[in-house]
């Protein structure tokens, strides 16, 4: 293997534990010492800033991070938004209405924020995603989001990264794409089995990572990345150490070059240790 220079790790199903809030001490442990030794740490979620802040702080040397799919890219240490892509009014207020009028819950990815209309805050107390995850998630994600009553209104005028859609039923899920194919060119990936994820055409997190990588001068082969999910396919294939966890779909599988153990075995710091520590003491 070449170098390390860079460790991209996604949250959901691959750097956290089963609860989705907790980083195990395995993974902790080898990122520090990865970190102590020179790598840059970037975290690289389908989650806001706002809902990735808290595993950055508990690894506590996480440099940037590659945020809603890759529309954003933030400086872990100061908050600061360093690269940002929305979607046009057009399109992702297109995609709010393909989804309302399915009944389905969606949140709405604004400048690092998280915002829902207010019909939606009793359906999401009842919906698996949330209610069989750690109560500390749904507290949090509580927490963090803004409740409106519209978000066309509320969000006049500002800067739409992304749109997360949760428990869409399989009979909804091709109507909703082609709605939303209908509407222009619009990115679609899927982090958990009955999610739909929609960001600007051309943001992933593959695009994001790259463009992170050469403004630091760092090659794709000195990156390793590790995922699970969907809409972890682009970072995988550009990434040159490319790691797909135990748990893993099986477009990850493919995508990735080499196979962890699963996120509830600190799968990304058993890679981190033994492909990287261990051959650079």
């Amino acid at each position: 293997m070449s170098s390390v220079r860079l460790i991209a790790c996604d949250l959901d199903g691959t750097l956290l534990d089963a609860d989705h809030c907790t980083v195990p001490e395995g993974n902790i442990r080898a990122l520090r010492e990865a970190s102590a030794r020179g790598a840059s740490i970037v975290i690289a979620s389908g989650r806001p800033w706002s809902l990735v802040e808290d595993m950055a702080k508990q690894v506590g040397c996480v440099d940037y991070a590659v945020t809603c799919n890759g529309a954003s890219v933030v400086e872990a240490a100061t908050g600061k938004t360093l690269v940002a892509h929305g979607m046009e009014r057009q399109i992702w207020s297109g995609i709010a209405s393909a989804l309302r009028s399915h009944g389905i819950f969606f949140s709405v990815y604004c400048e690092g924020e998280c915002y829902v209309e207010r019909w939606m805050v009793e359906k999401a107390m009842h919906m698996a995603e949330l209610t069989l995850l750690n109560p500390k998630f749904q507290e949090n994600f509580l927490k963090i989001t803004t409740v409106v009553d519209r978000l066309e209104e509320a969000l006049e005028g500002r800067r739409v990264e992304k749109i997360d859609a949760f428990q869409v039923p399989k009979e909804a899920r091709k109507p909703v794409e082609d709605a939303v194919s209908a509407l222009g060119p619009v990115y679609m990936a899927s982090g958990l089995t009955s999610s739909m994820e929609f960001t600007a055409a051309g943001c992933d997190k593959g695009a994001a990572l790259s463009e992170l990588c050469a403004a630091l001068g760092i090659d794709a082969s000195e990156v390793m990345a590790f995922g699970d999910g969907g809409n972890d396919v682009e970072m995988l294939r550009w990434a040159g150490q490319s790691y797909a966890m135990a748990n893993a779909g099986p477009a990850a599988r493919e995508a990735a070059r080499y196979e962890t153990a699963s996120n509830t075995e600190a799968g990304v710091g058993q890679a981190v240790e033994r492909d990287f520590l261990q051959k650079t003491e």
